[in-house]
């Protein structure tokens, strides 16, 4: 066919045909000659940054291991001393008393007495050695947490420019923009983390590659012995449901063919939830027919706005007169925590919609522009705050973990998975140096934040059933004690190094939903009382009572140098507060357009 059609032309025409086209060809041969070898370039800078990564991953794995022993071990150690500390104490007060009564100290006892003395010297010095060993510890944790964040970010960079390469010439398939989705939407019904028939879960890409009881259900490079392909393509699954479409069944035949690789920059264990692609909120009423609760207030540091929690919204408002200023929209049904970062110009807002999404973003405060999703989950997000340098963002919900994240870039910095209930709030401490939570699993949790290790465990409440569940919490000034609170009706002061109980403010007759510290050491708190309190940190005392609210009073915060106290309750009130006299400066429904 081809000596045919060049036979139609001259001779030096069709000479001249046969040249150009095999000079195409051969350009396009030497196009993907050079495209395959910037390929196999782009692998194996990926697979030689993936092996130092691997390496570094063992050796942070080891350091944190290495610590956290060493500190069990202080712990420890630090308790014994005490405890020979005691037990010496009360041998010398005792034979001091017999001394008093002119009974001279019997051998024995003396004899007891050098032992004490001797096994108290004994204690102190391990508690020393091992105080020592583990602070060497965290150190060399301190180091190769750097060390890790470098190599790690090689990494995924080389991971990417690979991944990229190969999605332009069709060898790539996104598993967080392509079968997460498909996944997220048509199997977590059954195949989730909280409902896992035949144990398979497919709400990570850990779990999807882990298998079910059955073993593997994904062969990498071989869709037709999956079982995750089979069972869609043959229409088994979805159970009971439309099948998926032939688009959707080759999407995932496609990915697991080409290696079913997750995206460079995301994690195995990240829910499908947090790793698909955004979907835009709804939109606020215009009016609001009904008030909606107040379950988050927050003033930006200028103390010139107040944020409040609207109907998938943040609302901002003029605190001096009450006077609606903005609305921040494509947020989530319900915001649970508010938090502007320190230079006023972002906020961060910890939302969700019941039973279907969670969301952590930051957005532009002079326009509500969406700056960056932080986490998405499939439960609620209760409370989101920046560390006071602005650096960092920590959030947490209904996921159970406690989340820390870059503030400018969002790559995430731990996910702390020591909570086995809701983390209702986090706290950073003033110098960044901790981070405390709260959960409804009645425990209050410090961190180190420069290791993400917990540092201590405390006031697992002695509330049995449903009573003991913390709520809020929030540190001193000086960052040496916790302030917490709960539906023990106590604002509960402990120390943050040990969690030792400092001091218990009681008082309360209802469930107290939040605390704030202020600077200058008063510690505010709402109840389900619909009562605001002020109290003393140093003493405990009262120092005053702010009451007027009609319902729970949820919203809570304070900002010193204007004197203003903020509070938000169910049914929709906001009052702001004079907090020298007590007396309400300005009082208003926080939905836009109610009552007119």
């Amino acid at each position: 066919m081809k000596n045919t059609y060049l036979a139609a032309f001259s001779p030096p025409i069709a000479c001249l045909l046969g040249s150009l086209l095999l000079h195409i060809a051969t350009g396009i041969a030497e196009e993907a000659d050079r495209a395959d070898a910037h390929i196999q370039a782009f692998r194996q800078a990926a697979d030689e940054a993936g092996t130092h990564y691997a390496v570094m991953e063992t050796k942070l794995k080891d350091a944190r291991q290495q610590a956290w022993t060493l500190a069990v071990q202080a712990n420890s150690s630090q308790q014994a001393s005490a405890e020979a500390k005691t037990r010496l104490e009360a041998a010398e007060k005792a034979i001091n008393e017999k001394k008093a009564t002119g009974q001279p100290p019997s051998a024995t006892g003396m004899d007891q007495l050098k032992a004490m003395k001797t096994a108290h010297a004994s204690a102190m010095k391990q508690a020393e050695r091992t105080k020592r060993d583990h602070e060497a510890a965290v150190e060399q944790l301190t180091v190769v947490v750097k060390e890790f964040d470098t190599v790690n970010l090689l990494y995924q960079t080389k991971l990417t420019v690979l991944q990229s390469a190969l999605a332009d010439i069709g060898q790539f398939v996104s598993f967080s923009h392509e079968v997460a989705p498909i996944l997220a939407r048509r199997c977590l019904s059954c195949h989730g983390s909280r409902v896992s028939k035949g144990r398979i879960d497919l709400e990570t890409y850990a779990g999807i590659m882990r298998g079910g009881v059955n073993g593997e259900i994904v062969v990498p490079e071989d869709a037709e012995s999956s079982t995750l392909y089979l069972a869609v393509e043959d229409e088994t699954m979805p159970e009971d449901d439309t099948p998926l479409t032939e688009e959707e069944m080759a999407i995932i035949k496609t990915w697991i063919d080409l290696g079913a690789e997750l995206d460079a920059g995301i994690r195995p264990d990240d829910a499908l939830a947090n790793i698909i692609p955004r979907v835009t909120q709804p939109q606020p009423p215009e009016s609001y027919r009904v008030p909606v609760p107040v379950t988050a207030v927050a003033f930006s540091p200028d103390g010139q706005l107040l944020a409040t929690a609207g109907y998938h919204e943040v609302i901002l408002w003029n605190p001096q007169n009450g006077q609606l200023v903005r609305r921040l929209t494509d947020v989530a049904q319900q915001t649970y925590g508010i938090d502007f970062s320190p230079d006023g110009e972002e906020i961060v807002i910890a939302s969700g919609t019941p039973a279907q999404v969670g969301e952590t973003s930051v957005m532009r405060v002079s326009d509500g522009t969406q700056m960056r999703t932080l986490l998405t989950s499939s439960g609620v997000m209760y409370s989101a705050q920046y560390s006071k340098d602005g650096q960092w963002i920590a959030t947490a919900g209904e996921d159970k973990l406690v989340h820390v994240f870059g503030a400018k870039d969002g790559s995430q910095r731990f996910k702390l998975a020591d909570h086995y209930l809701t983390v209702m709030d986090v706290a950073w401490s003033p110098n960044g140096k901790w981070l405390a939570s709260v959960s409804l699993d009645k425990n209050v949790k410090v961190f180190d934040t420069t290791t993400g290790l917990q540092v201590t465990n405390f006031q697992k409440a002695s509330e049995s059933n449903f009573e003991g569940m913390a709520y809020g919490v929030d540190f001193s000034p000086d960052g040496e004690k916790v302030i917490s609170c709960g539906n023990h009706r106590h604002v509960r002061i402990s120390k943050a190094d040990d969690g030792k109980l400092v001091r218990e403010i009681g008082g309360f007759d209802a469930s107290v939903m939040r605390v704030r510290v202020s600077k200058s050491g008063a510690v505010y708190s709402s109840a389900a009382n619909h009562h605001v309190r002020v109290h003393n940190l140093e003493d405990g005392k009262l120092i005053r009572s702010f009451e007027g609210h009609r319902d729970w009073v949820y919203g809570l915060d304070v900002h010193e140098a204007t004197g203003l106290l903020a509070t938000g309750s169910h049914d929709g009130e906001v009052r702001i507060w004079n907090v020298k006299t007590g007396d309400v400066m300005v009082s208003f429904v926080a939905s836009p357009g109610f009552g007119d």
